[in-house]
Order: C-alpha cells, then sequence, then structure tokens
C-alpha cells in the first residue's frame, strides 16, 4: 500500500428520513458521491437533491464534504456551507434526507456501487452518461425538466413483470422502468435485446439476452 493510502474509511453515515433510518454504510476510502441518480454512491430519492449533489472526499487524512454546485446547497449542522472537515456527530441535511457521521466498525458494510464511476471523469461527465425514461423513450440528462415531465404520463412508461426464483422463494414483481444509464458497449442498429443487472447482496450478476 502506498505511504497515505487507506484501506478502509474510519466513518460511516446514517442516513435517516424524518425519524426513520434508511440505512448504515461506511464511507469509501477516497471519495463518496451523494446525490440523486443512481451512480452516486449514496443515493437519495428526494426531488430537492440534484443529479451530484454532493461528494465526502479524503484529504491530508481527514475527510470533507463538498457541495457539488447543487441547487439546494447542503446544511452542516444547521449551517449553509461549502465545504466542511467531517467529524463524528456532524449532521449533513441534503434535501430532506439527514446524514449523520458516525464511527464505523466492522458490522457496517462499505459502500459499493452497481458500475463504478470513473472518478477520473467531471460531474458534467457523469450528468451526460445519465438518461431518464418518459413516456418509453429516452432522454439525455440535462439540466432542467423534460418536457413529458410535465405531463401525468406514468401509465405510459415501459413496465418488466419479473418472476425470479432463489431456491425455494420466488419473488414476483412489476418493475416500472423510469430512470437509467448509457450502455458503455455500442448497440447495434436494430439490436433488440434485453440487459439484466441484478445485485444479491455483495454480487452483481449481468446477462444479455437476445429477444430475437
Amino acid at each position: 500500500m502506498i505511504e497515505g493510502e487507506i484501506s478502509q474509511a474510519p466513518f460511516g453515515v446514517r442516513v435517516r428520513l424524518n425519524k426513520e433510518i434508511l440505512k448504515i454504510i461506511r464511507l469509501d476510502p477516497h471519495v463518496t458521491y451523494i446525490g440523486r441518480m443512481p451512480e452516486n454512491h449514496i443515493v437519495l430519492d428526494d426531488n430537492k437533491v440534484s443529479r451530484s449533489h454532493a461528494r465526502i472526499v479524503y484529504e491530508g487524512g481527514d475527510y470533507y464534504i463538498e457541495d457539488q454546485d447543487s441547487e439546494n446547497a447542503i446544511l452542516i449542522n444547521g449551517t449553509k456551507s461549502q465545504r466542511e472537515k467531517l467529524k463524528v456527530g456532524d449532521q449533513i441535511l441534503v434535501g430532506s434526507h439527514m446524514l449523520e457521521i458516525i464511527s464505523a466498525d466492522e458490522s457496517i458494510q462499505p459502500v459499493s456501487l452497481n458500475d463504478q464511476v470513473d472518478l477520473h471523469h467531471d460531474e458534467e461527465w457523469r450528468l451526460d452518461e445519465t438518461i431518464s425514461i418518459r413516456t418509453g423513450a429516452l432522454s439525455q440528462g440535462k439540466v432542467g425538466k423534460p418536457k413529458s415531465e410535465t405531463r401525468n404520463t406514468k401509465s405510459e412508461l415501459p413496465k418488466l413483470h419479473l418472476t425470479l426464483k432463489i431456491g425455494d422463494d420466488v419473488i414476483i414483481r412489476d418493475i416500472v422502468l423510469d430512470k437509467g444509464k448509457k450502455l458503455k458497449a455500442p448497440v447495434k442498429p436494430g439490436d433488440n435485446a434485453l440487459f439484466i443487472a441484478l445485485k444479491v447482496g455483495q454480487w452483481v450478476l449481468e446477462k444479455k439476452i437476445d429477444l430475437e
């Protein structure tokens, strides 16, 4: 290990909405992204939260939280701040969610991503690679609200009927697809296929299924 590097972060985050604890995770040892879109480490389903709202970075032996030029900013212990050094007990308001910094122990799972973000690219790259699905079509994730979001089009969103069998357990769900990401590999014109990424515990299973 290179001098100055760490393998695990000593801090975790307890995420609350009102009085309910939604999740408790260990920070990434280097950088933890917080936002509304699924490529973030800490994903907050909140209209007051920007796509990439804030990040927690490790610098010089300490962790700092930084606002990512979000629309609604962040409040650290009740005070609006662009950047602040973190300590155990700090409370960070992001949208309607409260993030409390806690001391990490072995029972706290480290943060993970289904598809690791390339941290060498800037925020604009990540926004460009994000897509939203409206009325069954894909629209580029840009600043502003798509026209289709101003209409009641929930019934037009694509839906997947899923039957999943794991051992003796059978799970049946109807899943409405309302967001996604660009494929890294190019898709041939006319290619009709279903790409599945299934997370079970710490495993992510991926499969391409040709539909023709």
